[in-house]
């Protein structure tokens, strides 16, 4: 049996409503978390992840100029 997607209705919708309030609070909740990570992690580890983020992006450059 063939199926034609465009005539398959979109229950997304339906099925997952979009909550406000659950999406403010998930909102707040997550910034607290970063403003709490940023005030206790000391500046010297910031520096190891910035760099382990440089050295990722750096070799993820030279395998996309190899392919």
């Amino acid at each position: 049996m063939r199926y034609d997607y465009h005539q398959i209705p979109d229950n997304s919708r339906r099925c997952n409503p979009t909550q406000p309030t659950l999406l403010i609070i998930g909102v707040v909740l997550l910034g607290l978390g970063l403003l709490l990570m940023f005030l206790c992690i000391p500046g010297w580890a910031w520096a190891v992840l910035a760099g382990i983020a440089l050295i990722a992006v750096g070799y993820a450059l030279i395998r996309l100029a190899i392919k």
